[in-house]
């Protein structure tokens, strides 16, 4: 199933120039099962974009109050290009707990060596197999950061992506 659509959410003041005259569009995607989000603004006389593609969270503090916005947010932070993921759930969720406790910045090579140190950087065929995309791949083990994983999106959330993108505002 391939759906887009352009959101339009109407006028910002992107400068604080105390007048709302930068419009603000979101395209949204949905193609065989993989989810994209991005964002335009444009400038007053709508001939040059300002800022765009994954600025959301820049955009966050125009548009407080905007439950599509928000809505639109909440599914791009959690499944944004599902598709090109480095790791399995289990394993970006180690690397994602063990730089939040170091304070360190995500380091491929760091991010290597501690799933080494805990077993997790090599993942039998069988398991991985649920996130893999190429036929090529498919009897070997996975390792951490050597192809793209496809995540699947639940059900509830695909049909809140589907009702966006068919004008249903959920």
């Amino acid at each position: 199933m391939k759906l887009k659509k352009t959101v339009n959410l109407g006028k910002i003041d992107f400068h604080g120039a105390k007048k709302k005259i930068n419009a603000v569009e979101i395209e949204l995607a949905y193609n065989d099962g993989v989810f994209t989000a991005s964002a335009e603004v444009w400038n007053a006389k709508h001939t040059d974009i300002i800022i765009c593609g994954q600025c959301f969270d820049e955009l966050e503090k125009f548009f407080p109050n905007s439950l599509l916005f928000n809505k639109i947010v909440r599914l791009w932070k959690l499944y944004h290009l599902n598709d090109m993921h480095s790791g399995t759930p289990g394993q970006e969720q180690a690397i994602k707990k063990y730089f939040e406790e170091t304070g360190q910045a995500y380091n491929y090579e760091k991010a290597c060596e501690y799933l080494k140190s805990i077993g997790l950087y090599s993942i039998s065929a069988f398991f991985a197999d649920r996130y893999r995309t190429t036929a090529e791949n498919i009897y070997k083990p996975f390792l951490y950061g050597h192809e793209w994983l496809f995540w699947e999106i639940p059900e509830e959330d695909k049909a809140e992506i589907q009702k966006l993108l068919a004008d249903e505002i959920v």
